[in-house]
């Protein structure tokens, strides 16, 4: 079989490459921001802690939001508002044959049916007015 890359497909990775350090310091300062603006909204919601033993990666924002009903419903309304969210895996302990793996251990993450987490639009084309919409849409549903 050819495994060589396409002239586009090459054109195409070359801007990206040439573009790398400006699309890594955007998606830096998207989820900086995102940090800063949900503040307002501690203890509801929080990101993801990062491992001490690890590095930030700022490629998705992941979000845990406590307490606030089911995650296909606030999916729905975030939808209806024009944003499109991903959810985060749920516990491993939810999954009957990893339950009593003594190996895994997650900080943080509650196990209550109406808590779970999810990933923030995060792309580096979003504007600081979309991320204010997406944290003010979180806001609405959980005061609903």
């Amino acid at each position: 079989s050819n495994l060589r890359m396409t002239n586009v497909a090459a054109a195409l990775l070359h801007e990206q490459v040439l573009r790398a350090e400006y699309i890594h310091d955007k998606i830096r300062s998207i989820h900086e921001a995102y940090s800063r603006l949900l503040e307002a909204l501690s203890p509801r919601v929080r990101l993801v802690r990062t491992d001490p033993n690890t590095e930030k990666s700022y490629w998705m924002t992941a979000v845990l939001l406590e307490h606030c009903g089911e995650y296909i419903d606030f999916e729905q309304y975030m939808l209806d508002r024009g944003i499109e969210m991903r959810p985060i895996f749920p516990s491993y302990k939810r999954h009957a044959f990893l339950a009593n793996i003594p190996l895994i251990k997650l900080e943080g993450i509650s196990q209550e049916k109406s808590s779970f987490g999810c990933l923030l639009p995060s792309g580096p084309g979003l504007s600081d007015d979309q991320q204010i919409y997406v944290v003010k849409c979180i806001n609405e549903y959980l005061d609903k």
